[in-house]
Protein backbone atom coordinates (compact mmCIF):
# COMPACT_ATOMS: atom_id res chain seq x y z
CA UNK A 1 0.00 0.00 0.00
CA UNK A 2 2.86 2.20 0.60
CA UNK A 3 4.66 2.12 -2.61
CA UNK A 4 1.10 2.61 -4.08
CA UNK A 5 0.75 5.85 -2.44
CA UNK A 6 3.94 6.93 -3.21
CA UNK A 7 4.57 10.29 -4.89
CA UNK A 8 7.50 8.86 -6.69
CA UNK A 9 7.27 6.90 -9.93
CA UNK A 10 7.89 3.17 -8.87
CA UNK A 11 8.59 0.47 -11.40
CA UNK A 12 10.34 -3.23 -11.01
CA UNK A 13 11.76 -5.07 -13.11
CA UNK A 14 12.57 -9.12 -13.52
CA UNK A 15 15.98 -10.09 -13.29
CA UNK A 16 16.29 -9.18 -17.24
CA UNK A 17 14.82 -5.85 -17.38
CA UNK A 18 11.16 -6.89 -17.89
CA UNK A 19 8.64 -4.62 -16.40
CA UNK A 20 6.87 -6.30 -13.70
CA UNK A 21 5.14 -3.47 -11.77
CA UNK A 22 4.02 -0.40 -11.58
CA UNK A 23 2.49 2.38 -9.52
CA UNK A 24 -0.01 4.78 -9.79
CA UNK A 25 2.37 8.13 -9.85
CA UNK A 26 4.04 5.76 -12.28
CA UNK A 27 1.37 5.87 -14.45
CA UNK A 28 0.43 9.51 -14.32
CA UNK A 29 4.43 10.72 -14.79
CA UNK A 30 4.80 8.69 -18.43
CA UNK A 31 1.13 8.64 -18.96
CA UNK A 32 1.86 4.82 -19.87
CA UNK A 33 -1.17 2.54 -18.22
CA UNK A 34 0.27 -0.87 -16.13
CA UNK A 35 -1.11 -2.55 -18.85
CA UNK A 36 0.80 -1.07 -21.53
CA UNK A 37 4.18 -1.44 -20.07
CA UNK A 38 4.36 -4.42 -18.31
CA UNK A 39 6.02 -7.45 -19.83
CA UNK A 40 8.00 -4.52 -21.82
CA UNK A 41 11.52 -2.92 -21.08
CA UNK A 42 11.88 0.19 -19.76
CA UNK A 43 13.25 1.27 -22.53
CA UNK A 44 9.51 1.88 -23.73
CA UNK A 45 10.93 5.43 -21.57
CA UNK A 46 13.98 6.06 -23.85
CA UNK A 47 14.09 9.53 -25.02
CA UNK A 48 17.24 8.34 -26.97
CA UNK A 49 19.28 11.49 -25.59
CA UNK A 50 21.33 9.80 -23.26
CA UNK A 51 24.22 7.83 -24.46
CA UNK A 52 24.76 3.74 -24.91
CA UNK A 53 27.81 4.23 -22.48
CA UNK A 54 25.26 5.94 -19.58
CA UNK A 55 22.87 2.44 -20.10
CA UNK A 56 26.11 0.13 -19.83
CA UNK A 57 27.27 1.59 -16.83
CA UNK A 58 24.02 1.32 -15.70
CA UNK A 59 23.53 -1.81 -16.20
CA UNK A 60 26.73 -3.14 -15.36
CA UNK A 61 26.55 -1.01 -11.66
CA UNK A 62 22.89 -2.54 -10.63
CA UNK A 63 23.59 -6.32 -12.42
CA UNK A 64 26.89 -6.28 -10.29
CA UNK A 65 24.57 -5.24 -7.13
CA UNK A 66 24.92 -2.15 -6.51
CA UNK A 67 22.40 1.03 -6.88
CA UNK A 68 22.48 3.30 -9.41
CA UNK A 69 20.91 6.98 -8.88
CA UNK A 70 21.38 9.41 -11.75
CA UNK A 71 19.41 12.21 -13.43
CA UNK A 72 17.61 10.55 -16.70
CA UNK A 73 15.75 12.35 -19.37
CA UNK A 74 13.07 10.05 -20.27
CA UNK A 75 9.69 10.54 -22.64
CA UNK A 76 6.46 10.55 -22.22
CA UNK A 77 4.03 8.19 -23.85
CA UNK A 78 2.49 11.45 -25.32
CA UNK A 79 6.19 11.87 -26.40
CA UNK A 80 6.83 15.29 -24.11
CA UNK A 81 10.19 15.12 -22.64
CA UNK A 82 11.01 15.03 -18.63
CA UNK A 83 13.57 14.85 -16.49
CA UNK A 84 13.82 12.36 -13.41
CA UNK A 85 16.49 11.97 -10.58
CA UNK A 86 16.40 8.18 -11.00
CA UNK A 87 17.66 5.83 -8.36
CA UNK A 88 17.25 1.68 -9.52
CA UNK A 89 18.34 -0.72 -6.70
CA UNK A 90 18.70 -4.64 -7.04
CA UNK A 91 16.74 -6.64 -4.77
CA UNK A 92 18.48 -9.70 -3.42
CA UNK A 93 17.79 -13.35 -1.40
CA UNK A 94 19.47 -14.18 1.14
CA UNK A 95 22.26 -15.80 -0.97
CA UNK A 96 22.62 -12.34 -2.88
CA UNK A 97 20.87 -14.01 -6.14
CA UNK A 98 19.09 -10.87 -7.96
CA UNK A 99 15.45 -11.20 -7.83
CA UNK A 100 14.45 -8.06 -9.49
CA UNK A 101 15.42 -4.37 -8.93
CA UNK A 102 13.58 -1.56 -8.30
CA UNK A 103 13.34 1.81 -10.00
CA UNK A 104 12.29 4.93 -8.55
CA UNK A 105 11.96 7.93 -10.71
CA UNK A 106 11.00 11.58 -9.07
CA UNK A 107 9.97 13.98 -12.03
CA UNK A 108 12.55 16.65 -11.48
CA UNK A 109 11.36 18.61 -15.07
CA UNK A 110 10.42 22.19 -13.25
CA UNK A 111 13.23 22.04 -11.37
CA UNK A 112 15.32 22.18 -14.94
CA UNK A 113 13.19 24.38 -16.45
CA UNK A 114 14.10 26.90 -13.41
CA UNK A 115 17.72 25.72 -12.96
CA UNK A 116 17.83 27.16 -16.69
CA UNK A 117 15.62 29.89 -16.73
CA UNK A 118 18.02 30.93 -13.71
CA UNK A 119 21.13 30.61 -15.42
CA UNK A 120 19.89 32.73 -18.38
CA UNK A 121 18.65 35.73 -16.25
CA UNK A 122 22.52 35.03 -14.62
CA UNK A 123 23.78 35.49 -17.84
CA UNK A 124 21.71 38.36 -18.51
CA UNK A 125 22.96 40.28 -15.66
CA UNK A 126 26.36 39.46 -15.42
CA UNK A 127 26.69 40.59 -19.51
CA UNK A 128 24.47 43.83 -18.98
CA UNK A 129 26.54 47.35 -19.24
CA UNK A 130 24.68 48.83 -16.40
CA UNK A 131 26.00 48.39 -12.79
CA UNK A 132 23.87 45.76 -10.90
CA UNK A 133 24.58 45.05 -7.52
CA UNK A 134 22.29 43.58 -4.34
CA UNK A 135 23.20 43.92 -0.88
CA UNK A 136 21.19 42.92 2.31
CA UNK A 137 20.13 44.54 5.05
CA UNK A 138 24.12 44.01 6.30
CA UNK A 139 25.37 45.93 3.51
CA UNK A 140 26.67 43.02 2.49
CA UNK A 141 26.64 42.24 -1.29
CA UNK A 142 24.99 39.53 -2.37
CA UNK A 143 26.24 39.79 -6.27
CA UNK A 144 27.53 42.53 -8.26
CA UNK A 145 28.06 42.00 -12.08
CA UNK A 146 30.82 42.35 -14.40
CA UNK A 147 30.29 46.17 -14.94
CA UNK A 148 29.58 46.84 -11.14
CA UNK A 149 32.56 45.02 -10.11
CA UNK A 150 34.80 46.61 -12.83
CA UNK A 151 33.48 50.09 -12.05
CA UNK A 152 34.45 49.87 -7.98
CA UNK A 153 37.84 47.93 -8.89
CA UNK A 154 36.17 45.08 -6.58
CA UNK A 155 37.75 41.36 -7.10
CA UNK A 156 34.96 38.99 -8.77
CA UNK A 157 35.42 35.81 -6.52
CA UNK A 158 35.36 37.51 -3.26
CA UNK A 159 32.45 39.98 -3.67
CA UNK A 160 30.20 38.24 -1.04
CA UNK A 161 33.23 39.18 1.29
CA UNK A 162 33.08 43.07 0.73
CA UNK A 163 30.22 45.62 2.10
CA UNK A 164 28.77 48.46 0.34
CA UNK A 165 30.86 51.02 2.13
CA UNK A 166 33.78 49.26 2.31
CA UNK A 167 33.27 49.24 -1.93
CA UNK A 168 32.64 53.07 -2.10
CA UNK A 169 35.35 53.71 0.28
CA UNK A 170 32.71 55.71 3.10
Amino acid sequence: RAVEAAGHAIYMTDPDGTITYVNPAFERLTGYDASEVIGRNPRILSSGEMSEEYYEALWSTISSGNVWEEEIRDRRKSGELYYAHQTIAPLTDDAGEILAYVAIQQDITEQRKRQFQLRQYERAVEGAEELIAAIDGDHRYLFANEAYRDFHDLDGESVTDTTLPEAIGS
